[in-house]
């Protein structure tokens, strides 16, 4: 269930590399679903089903991370890092993937979701040197 039309701008030749992180996510079990957001909601690659609204999750997945980011930063917390949106139907982790990027992930909530914090985190640095 790959998103093959992302509406995010980023050059051809990362594209595969993109992909592949999200292939490699996927290879978790407790992962159903990554997308990877530019910061200003625009989505650069994803999973996520096509039958949700997929500008819709862009928008939301990068105003989360957004609004944790203004939030720490007005707290005194230092950068931002991770949120975590705890839901009824699973867990939405977002982590910053560099300066202009969102790492999204959908987790089944039954799963432990401290070594899963490990491999998205993982993730989105790798992410990060991607688009760098």
């Amino acid at each position: 269930m790959e998103n093959t039309t992302p509406l995010g701008l980023i050059d051809d030749p990362v594209r595969p590399q993109l992909k592949s992180a999200i292939k490699d996510l996927m290879l978790h079990d407790s992962i159903k679903g990554v997308a990877i957001i530019r910061r200003d909601g625009a989505l650069i690659e994803s999973n996520i089903s096509p039958a949700l609204d997929l500008r819709q999750v862009a928008l939301s997945g990068a105003a989360l991370a957004n609004t944790s980011e203004m939030c720490s930063k007005e707290m005194l917390r230092g950068e931002f890092e991770q949120v975590i949106c705890e839901c009824e139907a699973g867990t939405i982790v977002c982590l910053g993937a560099g300066k202009e990027a969102v790492l999204a992930c959908v987790v089944d909530s039954k799963s432990g979701l401290g070594s899963q914090l490990i491999v998205i985190s993982k993730a989105a640095e790798s992410v990060s040197k991607i688009l760098a």
